[in-house]
């Protein structure tokens, strides 16, 4: 009887190991494509902000500066912040691989 018992109480173990709800991977591919999509649209929004007030690639407009060009605030699908950066330069995001493969994909 003992034993059933801990057979039981193992498996319930592993039925909620297997049933609880992990983090997303932030170094999946599609989570690196769409935050590189979402790093791109900023930085398209940094050329029109730029374009309209007369700002050089040195000047670094805040993400406020930018929601007009855009529709809302795109965030990062891992849970990484983006930083915002002068319009020269790409924006970048918390998560290192997300970065790597923006401008992995800005070279082509």
């Amino acid at each position: 009887m003992m034993k059933n018992l801990l057979f039981l109480a193992f498996i319930a173990c592993l039925v909620a190991a297997c049933n609880r709800n992990t983090a997303p991977d932030p170094k999946s591919e599609e989570q690196s494509a769409t935050c590189a999509a979402r790093l791109r649209l900023i930085d398209g929004a940094k050329k029109l902000w730029a374009d309209k007030n007369g700002k050089t690639t040195n000047d670094t407009p805040k993400l406020d500066d930018l929601l007009t060009y855009m529709r809302g605030a795109p965030a990062c699908p891992s849970g990484g912040a983006y930083t915002m950066t002068p319009v020269g330069q790409l924006t970048t995001c918390s998560i290192p691989e997300h970065n790597a493969y923006y401008e992995k994909q800005a070279d082509k």
